[in-house]
């Protein structure tokens, strides 16, 4: 894996905190702190993921993500990993990917999921990874009360289960946990004319010991 620092975007408002950092896996020396690592999974590329936060979102109810699960104010058992889902405006299809492929990359940090606009970043990009993404896709972002990420994961799924390493950081994190997903459409891993991004509003819930 080459590593090599891409910087996205531009300082756009309020001051957010930066990590940065050339690859490596978890526990590595240098490695990004595991609340900064965004996960790819399903059929996802690092070049989406660049393209959707090099953008600023935008608003349209009908385009954003509404959290599903877990409700509002809910409070999930810590014993097994459950599923976050979510919906697209009022729409209730599913679009599924084949969660043959799961990467760990991309140490980050974004502003509070409530902003209007996303902060510059630097990620550490490698080589290509994935196919072309077309359609849409989204990235999920927890945090703690203090607005520390906690688990992000951007896929083409409406469904996802935190593996057993993530689930027990969301479950020894401060509580309540928000959620909030932002998603765009796709074309050639590239944010399509009017595909967005747009930034869904946050849900507050609980993991009970």
């Amino acid at each position: 894996m080459r590593g090599l620092l891409v910087g996205l975007g531009a300082w756009l408002g309020l001051h957010y905190g930066l990590v940065a950092c050339e690859g490596g896996s978890e526990g590595s020396g240098g490695s990004a702190p595991l609340d900064a690592i965004v996960r790819l999974e399903g059929d996802v590329s690092d070049e989406a993921l660049e393209s959707l936060l090099a953008a600023s979102p935008t608003a349209d109810p009908a385009q954003e993500v509404i959290i599903e699960l877990p409700a509002e104010g809910e409070s999930w058992s810590g014993a097994t990993a459950q599923t976050f889902s979510w919906r697209v405006g009022g729409t209730s299809a599913r679009h599924t990917a084949p969660p043959h492929r799961l990467l760990e990359r991309h140490p980050l940090h974004r502003p509070h999921p409530a902003s209007a606009r996303l902060a510059s970043r630097f990620i550490a990009a490698a080589e290509a990874h994935g196919p072309p993404v077309f359609g849409r896709a989204y990235l999920l972002v927890v945090e703690d009360p203090s607005g520390h990420i906690v688990h992000q994961v951007f896929t083409l799924d409406l469904t996802h289960v935190p593996d057993e390493v993530r689930w027990r950081k969301l479950r020894e994190a401060d509580q309540p946990l928000r959620a909030s997903v932002l998603n765009a459409v796709f074309d050639d891993n590239a944010i399509a004319e009017g595909g967005g991004p747009w930034q869904g509003p946050t849900r507050e819930f609980r993991i009970a010991d």
